[in-house]
């Protein structure tokens, strides 16, 4: 029953993050990307808030003689854990602080390029696009000295002759490739580089509290880019933006992050990343549906190349303990 709940939770995951696309293409029509990621961003804060609060409860606090069932007030929660932030035997380990910033940087160079990106190219080629930091991934292992299998190789190869399929034009070859899908590549692999960050830094780190972090950071390096961009920030814009902008900040980043984090519990870790990786189906359908995309033949067959190395490369090798990390 345990694993059925974890599986349901990721696929509601791998939803709202595949119809997310269709939130971030269409607020592009109003507002700049950085705007854009950084009422975001600051949206996901208060999200998941509460739930790095809640996290808190397994850590001994050294500023804190209430007994649990005293009500001390929001504020002065987050004091008494700042208060610790130093204390490397407490509750915020200074550790946290660092990887949280690395992490941070990469996601937010990450989406800011897949932001960029939404303005010139299609939520299915999007969706699918950001999908190859799964098999990036096992390949930028390679300075870690983790070597990845030879049928992760050739899922590779595979998934980037999907990508040529999805991204170059049958009539016009490389010149004539959109550059929004240049930025989703690029995209990709700033999202590999957080991937591996959390990997080899976080490792019995408190993920919420990492995560907090990096939202935190992903927010004050979009603020200035505002304004170094000249981007036109007025109240009608975000308010025309506002459904797009409390889709991916509420439910993209504070609810399907706290779903993602419940589900994987219960779920097998290669069961866990090919239901998320259905993120990139979504995101087709989503397209089709609701911005009526029409995908031509070449993209569809590019898409299905790219899904099948996807899910294959996640496939356990027979060793024991063998196991690749999305």
């Amino acid at each position: 029953m345990k694993h059925l709940k974890g599986n349901l939770l990721l696929f509601v995951t791998s939803l709202i993050w595949g119809t997310a696309f269709v939130a971030q293409s269409a607020s592009m029509k109003h507002i700049g990307p950085f705007t854009f990621n950084f009422i975001r961003c600051s949206i996901s804060i208060l999200c998941i808030t509460p739930v790095m609060l809640m996290s808190f409860k397994k850590y001994k606090l050294t500023n804190s003689n209430a007994a649990p069932s005293d009500h001390t007030g929001l504020y002065k929660r987050i004091s008494d854990r700042c208060d610790n932030l130093y204390d490397k035997e407490k509750s915020i380990k200074f550790k946290h602080v660092i990887v949280g910033i690395i992490c941070g940087t990469a996601l937010f160079i990450a989406m800011s390029l897949q932001q960029k990106g939404m303005v010139y190219t299609s939520v299915t080629n999007a969706g699918f696009i950001t999908a190859m930091y799964i098999v990036m991934v096992p390949i930028l292992n390679i300075i870690f000295k983790r070597y990845p299998r030879p049928i992760t190789v050739l899922c590779v190869i595979a998934a980037v002759f999907g990508l040529y399929l999805l991204t170059v034009p049958e009539n016009g070859g490389f010149s004539a490739v959109n550059k929004g899908d240049v930025y989703m590549i690029i995209s990709a692999l700033g999202f590999s580089v957080q991937i591996i960050a959390v990997e080899h830094l976080a490792k019995k780190l408190d993920g919420v509290t990492i995560s907090w972090v990096q939202f935190i950071m992903c927010a004050l390096l979009a603020l200035p880019s505002i304004f170094i961009f000249n981007e036109n920030v007025n109240l009608d814009s975000i308010l025309a933006a506002k459904v797009s902008i409390l889709y991916a900040g509420a439910l993209s980043g504070g609810l399907a992050y706290t779903l993602q984090i419940v589900g994987q519990k219960d779920t097998e870790p290669t069961i866990a990343s090919l239901i998320m990786s259905l993120e990139s189906v979504f995101a087709v359908i989503a397209g089709i549906i609701i911005l009526h995309e029409s995908p031509t033949t070449r993209t569809l067959l590019g898409c299905a190349i790219m899904f099948a190395a996807i899910v294959i490369s996640q496939i356990p090798s027979k060793k024991k303990n063998d196991k690749l990390t999305v």
